[in-house]
């Protein structure tokens, strides 16, 4: 009687264990206790999986199974995904015979991809949890592209330079051309290792020109890509003219211009002096684009400039036909002085430099306000004047100008200051 209560217990048991692994997942219904002998236990899971890939472009698998292990094995599921995103999809299932290598050679592993692997073993009835995971790398016998591909000048003299790093593994390159209204053509086929080349044929201003340059070898194919412009000349501008400004000045003259391009770098200007005979051979003034006015600063007083000026784009100069001049206005007065000579006089002299001025002005200011008018002469042929009337103690500051006329107005002379003598 106990051995028969004994036997149902522990078939009670096993009954219990195996409801709760089915319900787990962990075997198949087909296992049901109807023999109890032939209930299977979870296998292990392969371990030390590793992946490397051959130069054919195919990915060779390892793991570690024991060979007693492996006897109650009857397969393994290996299972690949791409490093680019993706679910893990099974790639084979493997017999145990060699229980422990696996060459994957599908062709469509693509080269220079990157994939990972994993893998489980299968009883018959229950999956072993998954291996570790394992990256492979695909080898690929495709030529690198063409690296820092770019222009190194474009004119039309010289034609297009390009220049680039050569590629690895190439037997060859094609270079093609792609124009509006032309499309892509092929212009030149280069042996491997060549890094330069040269497009000087049917080349026009202002077309973008797409180069690409394609390396080969048997395997396949790699490109790279610049652009390139060759810049036309701007068009020249037009009305130029030189002028003294309406502000007092000796040293400057402002130039004006029509600016007739759209496309200009900017502009360059030549200036020569009278005393001069031939332009500086490169330019005295650079400007920006757009400008189409400019002080000339620095230049002797009573001298004659000539100016020429020209539109850059590029290397591409273009001048105006046009030469403008002006003269600078006259010298102005020097070393002006002043001194008291009564408690309501003050006496002032300098000295005449100009040879053009036609007519002088003197200007007082009183305390701290501002420059007046007192006196001026028609021709300028004096270098003292006599300012009476004047209040004893006080502050008075003089300044001198000469003109051209009608308006060409030298500098102020330096500002002198006196203070009248109070008679104490």
């Amino acid at each position: 009687m106990k051995i028969r209560i004994l036997m149902v217990v522990m078939t009670a048991v096993l009954v219990t264990s195996f409801s709760y692994a089915a319900e787990k997942g962990k075997i198949s219904p087909s296992t049901a206790p109807g023999n109890i002998d032939t209930v299977s236990m979870i296998p292990p899971a392969p371990t030390n999986l590793m992946a490397a890939a051959d130069t054919a472009g195919h990915v060779k698998l390892t793991w570690s199974y024991s060979t007693a292990d492996a006897k109650n094995i009857k397969s393994f599921m290996v299972e690949r995904r791409p490093e680019a995103g993706g679910d893990y999809a099974q790639i084979a299932v493997l017999g145990t015979g060699g229980y422990n290598v696996f060459t994957d050679e599908d062709p469509l592993l693509k080269p220079g991809a990157r994939y990972f692997y994993r893998m489980r073993a299968y009883n018959g009835s229950t999956y072993s949890g998954y291996s570790n995971e394992y990256p492979a790398n695909i080898w690929s016998n495709w030529p690198s592209p063409p690296s820092m591909m770019q222009v190194e000048f474009a004119n039309l003299v010289n034609g297009i330079k390009l220049r680039w790093q050569d590629a690895q593994r190439e037997t060859k390159y094609i270079l093609y051309r792609y124009e509006p209204g032309k499309g892509k053509q092929q212009i030149a086929e280069l042996p491997a290792n060549t890094t330069q080349y040269i497009d000087n044929k049917d080349l026009k201003f202002d077309v973008k020109y797409v180069y690409t340059l394609t390396a080969y070898n048997s395997s396949g194919e790699a490109s790279g890509q610049c652009e390139a412009i060759i810049p036309g000349p701007s068009a020249a501008p037009s009305n130029f003219h030189a002028h003294p400004p309406m502000a007092t000045s000796s040293r400057t003259l402002q130039l004006t211009w029509t600016d007739n391009a759209s496309n200009e770098d900017g502009f360059w200007i030549a200036r020569r002096p009278s005393y001069q005979g031939n332009y500086p051979s490169s330019p005295t003034i650079k400007l920006g684009p757009n400008v189409t006015t400019y002080l000339d600063t620095g230049l002797e007083p009573e001298t004659t400039y000539y100016y020429i000026i020209a539109s850059v784009r590029a290397n591409n100069v273009t001048p105006s036909p046009e030469e403008t001049s002006a003269t600078t206005n006259p010298y102005p007065p020097e070393n002006l002085q002043a001194a008291a000579s009564s408690l309501s006089e003050v006496k002032l002299t300098w000295a005449n430099r100009s040879k053009t001025a036609d007519l002088i002005m003197i200007e007082r200011r009183t305390g701290s306000g501002n420059f007046e008018k007192i006196f001026q002469k028609q021709p300028v042929d004096l270098n003292t004047y006599t300012d009476k009337g004047l209040k004893p103690g006080t502050s008075y500051s003089y300044r001198l100008v000469v003109m051209k006329l009608p308006f060409n107005a030298s500098d102020y002379t330096a500002a002198v200051s006196i203070v009248t003598p109070t008679g104490q």
